[in-house]
């Protein structure tokens, strides 16, 4: 079964007509959200999708320090914990930025796009990290630890750490338009390791860092 729409939920497809396994897809995806509205609807929906006696498969997210998105980061928190409360049966992944065809056009790689594609400058963070997971390798990955009947909460931290003005490089290059950065200072946060358990499906899955970002580029961004 799947709950919610868009580029998880699609990714996800052929769980729709599984009554063992919930994909929570109708989650709040934009990390600068701060409307209670918005959070409300996520609990309302996530509580009626434990109420299930089915295993529920919950995304929530590796940021954890970021002051602009405390609100967003404290309601990611609240979920995992009803889930826990609420469920034995769970399977909770907190990722960093998926990337897709579709989904939500406030992420970090659409920004970048639309500022090359009409000339603007691009404020960037000096020496500040990202990682992206393509939402396919996520699917695989999901399905790997769910066929082997692993629950829990587990971090898909990174598969390949790029400095954002290497990413804002890539882009350009891919797009043959040059790009206006502008080096401004940003807070670095502590990048940890995958868990042991996502180690071993990137690695049983063959998914492997080497250039991995610069693949997601073209197999994505148009």
């Amino acid at each position: 079964m799947i709950i919610g729409d868009g580029l998880i939920a699609n990714a996800f497809a052929d769980y729709h007509t599984n009554n063992r396994v919930i994909i929570f897809a109708s989650g709040v995806s934009n990390s600068l959200q701060t409307k209670r509205k918005e959070f409300n609807r996520e609990k309302k929906f996530l509580k009626e999708a434990l109420d299930f006696v089915s295993t529920i498969v919950y995304f929530s997210s590796t940021i954890c320090y970021d002051k602009n998105k405390e609100k967003y980061i404290n309601h990611k928190r609240k979920m995992e914990n009803l889930i826990f409360k609420k469920s034995k049966q769970l399977l909770i992944i907190r990722l960093p930025q998926i990337i897709g065809n579709g989904g939500n056009e406030n992420t970090l790689i659409n920004f970048i796009v639309n500022k090359i594609k009409n000339d603007e400058e691009i404020n960037v963070y000096d020496g500040v990290e990202r990682s992206l997971v393509d939402v396919d390798d996520l699917k695989h990955i999901v399905d790997y630890i769910l066929n082997k009947k692993i629950t829990g909460m587990f971090t898909l931290n990174h598969i390949e750490l790029v400095k954002i003005e290497d990413l804002v490089r890539l882009i350009s290059k891919h797009l043959k338009k040059e790009a206006k950065i502008k080096l401004v200072p940003g807070e670095k946060f502590p990048m940890y390791d995958n868990d042991p358990i996502i180690n071993e499906a990137l690695d049983n899955l063959n998914i492997k860092s080497t250039d991995y970002t610069k693949k997601l580029i073209k197999k994505y961004i148009k």
